[in-house]
């Protein structure tokens, strides 16, 4: 299986739009907002999108989640990495309620990482609880 394969079947698991998915494999990458509101990504978190797969040039990106926190405005970057023998782990995390990806603080981004954060799904996107 590829990574392209393996973002679709992880965005049938997180029960994402139908909408959203078959953009995604036309080449176009979406994000959830507040409860879960599916936007198409404008030029400037393309350019968040370009520069996180230049820093990781393995990993393939299939979603984002936008917040604004306290700490500064992130996006949550969902991503299949480039080692598939994590992608089984990646889907029992998954099915537990919980997804690896990468936090880019936009205000602060000395404070960006990777991680785990918890998530819920609503009306075709994404909203992250943790």
């Amino acid at each position: 299986m590829d990574k392209k394969e393996e973002a679709v079947k992880r965005m049938e698991m997180l029960k994402m739009s139908r909408q959203c998915i078959n953009a995604f494999k036309r080449g176009e990458i979406w994000e959830s907002e507040g409860i879960g509101a599916l936007y198409e990504c404008n030029d400037e978190e393309k350019k968040i999108i370009e520069k996180f797969n230049n820093d990781n040039p393995d990993c393939l990106v299939y979603h984002l989640i936008h917040n604004k926190f306290d700490f500064g405005e992130c996006y949550t970057i969902l991503f299949v990495s480039g080692y598939e023998e994590e992608w089984e782990q990646d889907r029992i995390d998954i099915a537990q309620g919980y997804i690896f990806s990468y936090d880019y603080n936009k205000d602060y981004e000395d404070c960006s990482e990777f991680g785990c954060i918890g998530y819920k799904s609503n009306v075709g996107g994404l909203i992250r609880v943790s």
